[in-house]
C-alpha cells in the first residue's frame, strides 16, 4: 500500500483565492490527479475545493460542497467528526490513522492528515487529506484471525494430552501465535500435557525462538508439561544461534509427532 502523500511529501503551498477565483486550473487538475482525496477550505473554513477523488470517497457532489461550511456539508456522513476544522481551530497541523465510518451499510476506514495554506506568510486555510485503507485494514484483521484460529488450535489426542501444530500464516514464511490465548486454550481443556508440533516450520527467527520461550514458560507455570516435535535440523541450529533456551526439559524434545504420543500413551 503506497503512503506517499502528494501535499504533505512535497510541502506545496496551495492557493486558495486563485482557486476561488477558478483561475489556477493546472493546480485543480494537478489535485485532481492525486489518489488521495483532498478537501481544501478558506480561513472561515468555507469549502473551496474538492478533488475527483475525495468525490468518489465520500460518495458526494464536489459543486454543492463550493461555498458551503465544512462541518455543515460533511455532517451528512453518519457518525462525522470534526477534524480539518478542528486541526484549524487549535492552531495544530493533525494526522490520524483508522478513522471509521458506517456508510450505506458498508465499513470505510481512512487514514487524515491536515495541512495548513499560507500566502505571503500569513495561513489563509487549511486542507485534509484523506487515503482509504479499508481494504488493508480488513486484509490485516483477516490475517490476525487466521493467526488467532491458528496458534489456539489445540487438538486434543487422548486425555489430558493436546497438539499445538504451528504453520506459517496464510502461506507467508512468518509464524506468530497469541500465548495468552493458547494458555487459555490449554487450561479450559485441562491438558496435563501439550506437545507443540514444529513439523511444518523451515526456518525461525528471534522474535519466534522468543515467543516460543514465554509460551513453554508460561504453561510451566501452570503445570503443564511441554514437549517439542518435528524440529529439523535447520531449525535446531536456528534456535542455538538465537541464544535463547527453549526449556522444555530433558528428553522432551522429537524427531516425530508420533515418538511422544506413542511414550505418553504408555504413561497414562
Amino acid at each position: 500500500m503506497d503512503n506517499s502523500s502528494y501535499l504533505t511529501n512535497n510541502n506545496s503551498i496551495c492557493k486558495i483565492k486563485c482557486l476561488k477565483r477558478g483561475t489556477n486550473e493546472m493546480l485543480a487538475q494537478a489535485l485532481d490527479r492525486n489518489n488521495n482525496g483532498i478537501y481544501m477550505i478558506d480561513e472561515n473554513y468555507i469549502t473551496v475545493f474538492v478533488n475527483r477523488r475525495c468525490e468518489e470517497m465520500l460518495k458526494m457532489d464536489r459543486n454543492e460542497a463550493i461555498g458551503v461550511h465544512i462541518d455543515v456539508f460533511l455532517s451528512r456522513i453518519p457518525g462525522y467528526r470534526r477534524f480539518l476544522s478542528l486541526s484549524m481551530e487549535k492552531g495544530e497541523e493533525l494526522s490520524k490513522d483508522h478513522i471509521e465510518y458506517v456508510w450505506e451499510g458498508k465499513r470505510r476506514v481512512f487514514n487524515a492528515q491536515t495541512k495548513f495554506l499560507y500566502e505571503d506568510g500569513k495561513r489563509i486555510g487549511g486542507l485534509v487529506e484523506f487515503m482509504e485503507v479499508t481494504n488493508f485494514v480488513e486484509n490485516e484483521e483477516k490475517l490476525e484471525q487466521i493467526i488467532d484460529d491458528l496458534t489456539a488450535n489445540i487438538i486434543p489426542v487422548m486425555d489430558s494430552v493436546g497438539v499445538l501444530p504451528l504453520h506459517p500464516a496464510s502461506g507467508k514464511g512468518n509464524v506468530s501465535f497469541n500465548t495468552d490465548q493458547t494458555l487459555g486454550k490449554s487450561v479450559e481443556l485441562g491438558l496435563e500435557h501439550l506437545i507443540i508440533d514444529l513439523s511444518s516450520i523451515k526456518a525461525v527467527n528471534d522474535m519466534l525462538v522468543n515467543e516460543l520461550r514465554h509460551l513453554i514458560s508460561t504453561l510451566k507455570l501452570v503445570g503443564t508439561n511441554v514437549y517439542l516435535s518435528g524440529i529439523n535440523p535447520k531449525v535446531s541450529a536456528q534456535i542455538v544461534a538465537s541464544g535463547y533456551e527453549l526449556s522444555v526439559g530433558n528428553g522432551n524434545t522429537y524427531a516425530h509427532l508420533r515418538q511422544i504420543l506413542r511414550q505418553l500413551s504408555e504413561k497414562i
